[in-house]
């Protein structure tokens, strides 16, 4: 990361016309292909009172975005804040401080990623006939939103004899998908259903190389792990391209694990890929 350019988060509030921009922040967030929600956490440090009254009354769907000095935004992250997450208070110094502290009062919140999906949605229908997995599916994402779910491959079919469909429809999606092999992600509100071709990455495929990461982990006989530079372009269902002597090619992306601060400038992503 450049040293000599000015490292920004913006958040922006699209139905309450809230931008927040240009605050120290710390942060964390995890994106995976697992059926769990993708998280991320903030601290904004000296955020005013009127801010914080006008972004935390109600939980809103928030979108996060970085920014390097004048250059074009990059998207982070984008949730609903989990108000039981919401923390407001000041610094506290240790005793032992040998300068006069400023006092300096930390936000801290949640954001859950497609909240709505995992937490609103429910199913309940029994197919007592003989029913294809493709429209179980199919009325699973009618109930999430056809604008909701993106099926980028063509996938298996599989015929049930019966079936019950109980409980989020995007656990049944999940469910259904896992036994024909076929992966699932949630992003940005959005239901993955299946891997993309992978000549949709050229051209906004993300290299991994000896100069901007270190030499990748293997995590047992499927996974590596890259541990790099903040990446916020980088979402589960992408595909990477490695350029190392010993991994070379286009892999998967199952997670993203990325901390760091907005005053330092120390962050760094975790990749895990599948190989």
């Amino acid at each position: 990361m450049s040293g000599n350019l000015k490292f920004n988060l913006i958040f922006r509030v699209p139905e309450a016309d809230i931008c927040i921009k240009n605050s120290d922040v710390d942060f964390v967030y995890y994106k995976s292909s697992e059926i769990s929600a993708n998280y991320a956490n903030f601290i904004l440090w000296n955020l005013d009172e009127i801010s914080y009254r006008e972004l935390f009354h109600k939980s809103f769907w928030v979108n996060v975005f970085s920014q390097y000095s004048d250059e074009p935004e990059i998207p982070v992250f984008s949730g609903y804040i989990d108000l039981k997450s919401v923390e407001r208070k000041m610094y506290e110094f240790s005793p032992d401080y040998d300068d006069v502290p400023t006092p300096d009062m930390f936000t801290k919140f949640r954001l859950i990623d497609s909240k709505n999906i995992y937490e609103d949605l429910v199913v309940n229908k029994d197919y007592r006939e003989p029913i294809s997995s493709m429209q179980i599916i199919k009325d699973c994402t009618d109930l999430i939103g056809v604008d909701n779910v993106v099926i980028t491959a063509d996938i298996p079919n599989k015929t049930y004899n019966k079936f019950k469909a109980l409980g989020h429809p995007h656990k049944v999606i999940y469910e259904i998908c896992k036994s024909l092999k076929v992966p699932v992600s949630i992003t940005d509100n959005v239901v993955y259903i299946g891997n993309p071709d992978e000549n949709l990455a050229d051209g906004t495929i993300q290299n991994f190389n000896y100069t901007n990461s270190l030499e990748p982990q293997y995590q047992g006989n499927n996974e590596a792990l890259i541990i790099t530079d903040f990446c916020p372009q980088v979402n589960p269902n992408n595909f990477v391209k490695c350029e190392f002597e010993k991994m070379q090619g286009l892999f998967p992306v199952k997670s993203i694990y990325s901390v760091g601060n907005t005053y330092r400038t120390l962050c760094t992503s975790k990749i895990r890929i599948g190989v």
